[in-house]
């Protein structure tokens, strides 16, 4: 529950045994970001449809990650509507990372801050 003053309740999950084929990598590129230029970039309000999008691919995350699905992680990690497209155009060579990490399948990057997120499934 997100009400002010009631206790959130924490569950137990458990992990797939697919889950444990996954790999997570945080990449820290060498480049220029001041702080106060990624976030002037940031749209101050967002659409409804966009918050909606954003928060069920959050929930596809952890799906993804509980079951081992690589292709939903990676769906979800690549559904962000609001923040990587437009810090995204602020990170060099964000394109050809992302798309030679796909080309070599199973492989996903997500940059909506630094550093970058990086899913690769065995």
């Amino acid at each position: 529950s997100c009400t002010p003053g009631v206790p959130i309740e924490l569950l137990p999950l458990a992990l797939a045994p697919a889950a444990s084929e996954l790999y997570f990598v945080l990449v820290n590129p060498v480049f220029e970001a001041p702080t106060a230029e990624m976030r002037a970039v940031l749209p101050k309000q967002v659409s409804m449809s966009a918050m909606i999008n954003n928060c069920c691919q959050g929930g596809s995350l952890v799906a993804g990650v509980l079951t081992g699905d690589v292709r939903l992680i990676g769906q979800a990690l690549d559904s962000d509507v609001i923040i990587e497209p437009v810090r995204g155009p602020l990170i060099p060579g964000l394109l050809a990372v992302k798309a030679a990490a796909k080309a070599a399948g199973k492989c996903w990057v997500r940059a909506a801050a630094a550093p970058i997120d990086l899913l690769i499934g065995s």
